[in-house]
């Protein structure tokens, strides 16, 4: 049986974490794990736009130290209406949400920017560092747009591998993979920790993460489990949250 995501079925990862963090490379994964309530603070790969399988792990392995350098960053889209963008071709990553549309200045926006992503992606790599079992949820194929074009099958085969060890030197335990891809040729094939689900394309008019494709992205994380903060909460129940939307 295919270890990729039927609509009525829990996900494939499916279980008991101590934390859950998007990897990108759009916001669709931290988007769901916030509606879901999974607990799940700002990861440095959650605002930002990612280009490749490779980049993610060339940026894992430098903390993001070298993510959206100042002097890499070019103006993207410029007739974008909706988001002031920035593309840094070293790290091969774009930033959309991070400076204002009307009224801006790079240089004066940029240091405050990178402060926070630093601090962003400092308490990212601690906290996975102390965690026992970590599951990373990476959205990969998000456009089609030639500057995004995802790797090949082939390439995906030899490059996941990679990046789930990578994962794995960065924890303190466990890291287990969920791959949303369009690829079915890829999910049936079998690595370690890593798991895959099916993504639908929608048409153009259709709300962006409403209806349909809220729903598949929540199936996408059904039976994930999260231990609740208790220092957020008004108790100190331990209650265990687990998304089971199907």
């Amino acid at each position: 049986m295919s270890d990729h995501l039927a609509v009525t079925e829990l996900s494939p990862a499916a279980g008991e974490y101590d934390c859950v963090y998007s990897l990108g490379m759009d916001c669709r994964p931290r988007h769901i794990m916030k509606y879901l309530d999974l607990k799940s603070r700002r990861g440095p790969f959650d605002w930002i736009g990612g280009r490749s399988v490779a980049a993610l792990i060339d940026a894992l392995q430098s903390q993001c130290q070298h993510v959206l350098k100042k002097a890499h960053l070019e103006p993207y889209d410029t007739q974008c209406k909706e988001y002031k963008k920035y593309w840094d071709p070293v790290s091969q990553y774009l930033s959309t949400h991070d400076f204002a549309l009307i009224d801006g200045n790079l240089e004066r926006e940029y240091p405050a920017f990178r402060a926070k992503f630093d601090g962003i992606s400092a308490r990212f790599f601690t906290h996975i560092k102390h965690s026992k079992r970590v599951l990373f949820f990476l959205n990969i194929g998000i456009e089609s747009h030639p500057d995004f074009e995802p790797e090949s099958i082939t390439e995906l085969l030899s490059l996941l591998p990679q990046l789930q060890r990578c994962l794995t030197s960065l924890c303190g335990g466990e890291a287990t993979l969920l791959v949303a891809t369009f690829h079915e040729q890829l999910a049936q094939h079998t690595m370690a920790h890593t798991h895959f689900v099916i993504k639908q394309t929608f048409a153009d008019d259709t709300p962006w993460m409403e209806g349909a494709e809220y729903q598949l992205w929540a199936s996408m994380l059904a039976g994930v489990c999260v231990p609740q903060d208790t220092t957020l909460s008004h108790s100190n129940s331990g209650f265990i949250h687990c998304s089971t939307t199907r």
